[in-house]
C-alpha cells in the first residue's frame, strides 16, 4: 500500500470500478424514480438520498446502504449487489488492484465512500483520503516500533476512520457516526470485545489533535486526550494517524498544521498518561471465556434450556476450565467481579438499565464488587446481578469498603477521578509493589507507569510466566512472584468481616465493562427468579450460582 501513494494522488476523484459509482447512482435514480420509491429505499437501506430539485434526480447518498434489508427481488436490491458484491477496481497497477479488491470482498461497505466528494479543504475523495491514511501511516518510521496488535488496530481505523462523513460539507459530527458504524463493521473481522472497543474509541476519537489544539484549557485538554487514549500504545497509534489525516488532506493543509504534532506541543499529553498509568488499578476477574464447554453444562427448565455453572457443586480444587473458564483457575481461587441489582419487581427492567449504560457508545460508569465463590458480600447483600469483566485501564479505582461514589457517574467523573489525587485510585500499585517489598514512593513515576503498562494488556495472572523476569525500575521479579502479589492484593480486597450484623462491600469503580453472565446467590436453578432466567436466555448468557 506503502508503494500506491503516488497512484492514489492521481485518483483524486475516486477509484476507479468495473461498475463506477456514477452508473450506479444513474441507474438508481432509473429505478427508483418518483419520490415514493425514493422515500420507501431511504427508509428500507437506511441512507439519506439527495435529489435535484427540478427533475428529481438522485445525485448522491449519504450513509452506508444496508442492502440485506431490501427486498431481493427487487430491481434497485439487484444494482446494489452488482455495485457492493460484483465489483471491483481497475487500475493500470494489477498489484494495487489485488489488494484493493480483497478489502472490498471483505468489506464492501468501503464502497459506499468511493467517489464521495469532500468539503473544499480536502483535495481527494472520501476513498482515496482513507486509503492516503492508511498508506501515510505505514509509511511513518514510528509504524515499525508498533506492537502488531497494534499495528492491525492502526490500519483497521484507517480504512474506516471517515466511513459515515457527509457528502460535499463540513460534517463536525461524523467522528461519532463512523465510530458506531465502523464498530458494526468490525464484528465481521473480530471477536475480542475489548479490540472492538479500542477500534471504536481510536475512530471516535480521531479527531484528537484539533480539538486539543484549539481548547484554552490546556491541562484539562491533555487530561482528557490521555484518557481516551488510555489504552496501551493508542496514543503511539493516534498520533502516527494524525500526522498522516493532514496529509492525506492536501500538501498544502499538512505543511500549515504538521507542527501541531511538535513533541513539545503534546507533551502535557505524554505526561498525563505517565500521571495516569503510575497510578492504575488492574483487577485480574474469573468468567467463562470457551462457549464450546460451557455447552457441557445446560440445564432444562420449564422448557427453556439454560446454561448453568454451580459453584456451590464443584470442588474447591477442581479445574474450572471443564465449565469454560480459563483452565488453570480453581473454585478457591477464582474472582468474581459483579454488579449487583434490586431484586424488587423491577429486576428485569434494572438488568436492562445496566446492560444500555455500560455499552461504550454510551460511556457508562459502574461500580462493581470484587467476591469469590465463598466470600460473596455485595452491595445490601443484594442476591442477583451481573456477571463482568473489566479492562484494567478501564478500572478508576477500588478499594476494600464501599466508596460511597454514587448512583450516576460519566465519562467527566471518571476522567476526574483518574486526574485528581484520589487515595483510593493509587491503592493497587502500593499495595502490589508492598507485597513485592518495593515502596511505591522510592520508585520513579515512570518506572511505576511502565510496571502498570506491563500489567494492563493481561486478563488473567495466569498469563504472568513463572519463571521469567519481569523489570520493576531496577529490579527483576520473577512472574511467580508478581502472581503471589497480585493474588494478595485481591484478597486483600474481598470484605470478609462483619460490621453491626451487616457486611460491607467492596468496591470497584469502572468504565464500559463486559457482562459475561447473570449472577445468584441461590443452591438451584429452580430458585432464580423469571426475570434473570429470561435475561439470561435473551442474552445468551450463562447463570452462576454461588
Amino acid at each position: 500500500m506503502v508503494k500506491s501513494i503516488p497512484l492514489l494522488k492521481t485518483l483524486s476523484g475516486g477509484l476507479p470500478l468495473l461498475y463506477s459509482r456514477k452508473n450506479f447512482i444513474e441507474d438508481l435514480s432509473s429505478t427508483l424514480n418518483t419520490e415514493e420509491k425514493q422515500d420507501a429505499f431511504s427508509k428500507a437501506a437506511g441512507v439519506d438520498l439527495y435529489c435535484d430539485e427540478k427533475t428529481g434526480k438522485i445525485l448522491f447518498y449519504d450513509g452506508i446502504i444496508d442492502i440485506e434489508k431490501l427486498d431481493k427481488d427487487s430491481d434497485e436490491y439487484k444494482l446494489c449487489h452488482k455495485f457492493f458484491y460484483e465489483n471491483e477496481v481497475q487500475t493500470k497497477d494489477k498489484k494495487f488492484n489485488s489488494e484493493m479488491n480483497k478489502i472490498i470482498k471483505a468489506a464492501p461497505e468501503f464502497l459506499n465512500t468511493v467517489g464521495k466528494k469532500q468539503h473544499g479543504t480536502h483535495k481527494y475523495s472520501l476513498d482515496i483520503h482513507q486509503l492516503l491514511v492508511l498508506a501515510e501511516s505505514i509509511n511513518n518510521p514510528d509504524y515499525k516500533k508498533l506492537r502488531n496488535i497494534d499495528k492491525i488496530a492502526l490500519k483497521s481505523v484507517a480504512i474506516f476512520h471517515d466511513i459515515m462523513k457527509k457528502e460535499d460539507t463540513i460534517d463536525k459530527g461524523h467522528q461519532y457516526t463512523s465510530a458506531d458504524s465502523a464498530k458494526q463493521i468490525s464484528n465481521k473481522f473480530f471477536n475480542n470485545d475489548s479490540f472492538k472497543d479500542r477500534f471504536f474509541e481510536l475512530v471516535k476519537n480521531h479527531h484528537w489533535l484539533e480539538l486539543y489544539s484549539k481548547n484554552p484549557k490546556r491541562k484539562d485538554a491533555a487530561n482528557e486526550a490521555a484518557f481516551n487514549f488510555r489504552r496501551i500504545g493508542d496514543f503511539e497509534v493516534a498520533k502516527i494517524m494524525a500526522r498522516a489525516d493532514l496529509k492525506a488532506v492536501s500538501d498544502e493543509f499538512y505543511g500549515y498544521l504538521k507542527n501541531a504534532l511538535d513533541k513539545e506541543k503534546i507533551s502535557q499529553i505524554e505526561d498525563a498518561l505517565v500521571n495516569m498509568y503510575s497510578e492504575g488499578n488492574v483487577i485480574y476477574s474469573d468468567y467463562p471465556i470457551s462457549e464450546k464447554m460451557l455447552n457441557n453444562h445446560k440445564e432444562t427448565l420449564n422448557g427453556t434450556e439454560y446454561k448453568v455453572i454451580n459453584f456451590n457443586e464443584i470442588d474447591d480444587n477442581e479445574d474450572l476450565g471443564k465449565y469454560g473458564f480459563l483452565s488453570g483457575k480453581t473454585k478457591k481461587d477464582a474472582f468474581l467481579l459483579v454488579h449487583m441489582v434490586d431484586d424488587g419487581s423491577k429486576l428485569g427492567m434494572n438488568l436492562n438499565t445496566v446492560k444500555a449504560l455500560i455499552n461504550s457508545s454510551k460511556q457508562g460508569v459502574l461500580s462493581e464488587s470484587l467476591i469469590t465463590p465463598k466470600d460473596k458480600v455485595t452491595y445490601c447483600d443484594r442476591k442477583y446481578g451481573l456477571l463482568l469483566s473489566q479492562e484494567n485501564v478501564n478500572i478508576i479505582c477500588a478499594d476494600k469498603w464501599n466508596q460511597g461514589s454514587g448512583a450516576k457517574k460519566s465519562q467527566e467523573d471518571a476522567i476526574h477521578q483518574m486526574f485528581n489525587y484520589n487515595e483510593r485510585r493509587e491503592l493497587a500499585l502500593k499495595k502490589i509493589l508492598g507485597n513485592l517489598g518495593i515502596d511505591k514512593e522510592e520508585l520513579k513515576k515512570e518506572d511505576v507507569a511502565n510496571f502498570y503498562k506491563m500489567l494492563a494488556p493481561k486478563t488473567s495472572i495466569l498469563q504472568f510466566s513463572d519463571s521469567k523476569d519481569y523489570l520493576i525500575g531496577n529490579k527483576k521479579i520473577k512472574g511467580k512472584k508478581i502472581k503471589e502479589a497480585i493474588y494478595k492484593y485481591q484478597k486483600q480486597l474481598i470484605v470478609t468481616d462483619k460490621f453491626d450484623s451487616h457486611y460491607i462491600n467492596n468496591e470497584v469503580v469502572g468504565y464500559a465493562p463486559k457482562i459475561k453472565g447473570v449472577i445468584a446467590k441461590e443452591k438451584s436453578l429452580k430458585d432464580v427468579p423469571k426475570e434473570l432466567l429470561d435475561f439470561a436466555d435473551k442474552n445468551n448468557l450463562p447463570i452462576v450460582l454461588i
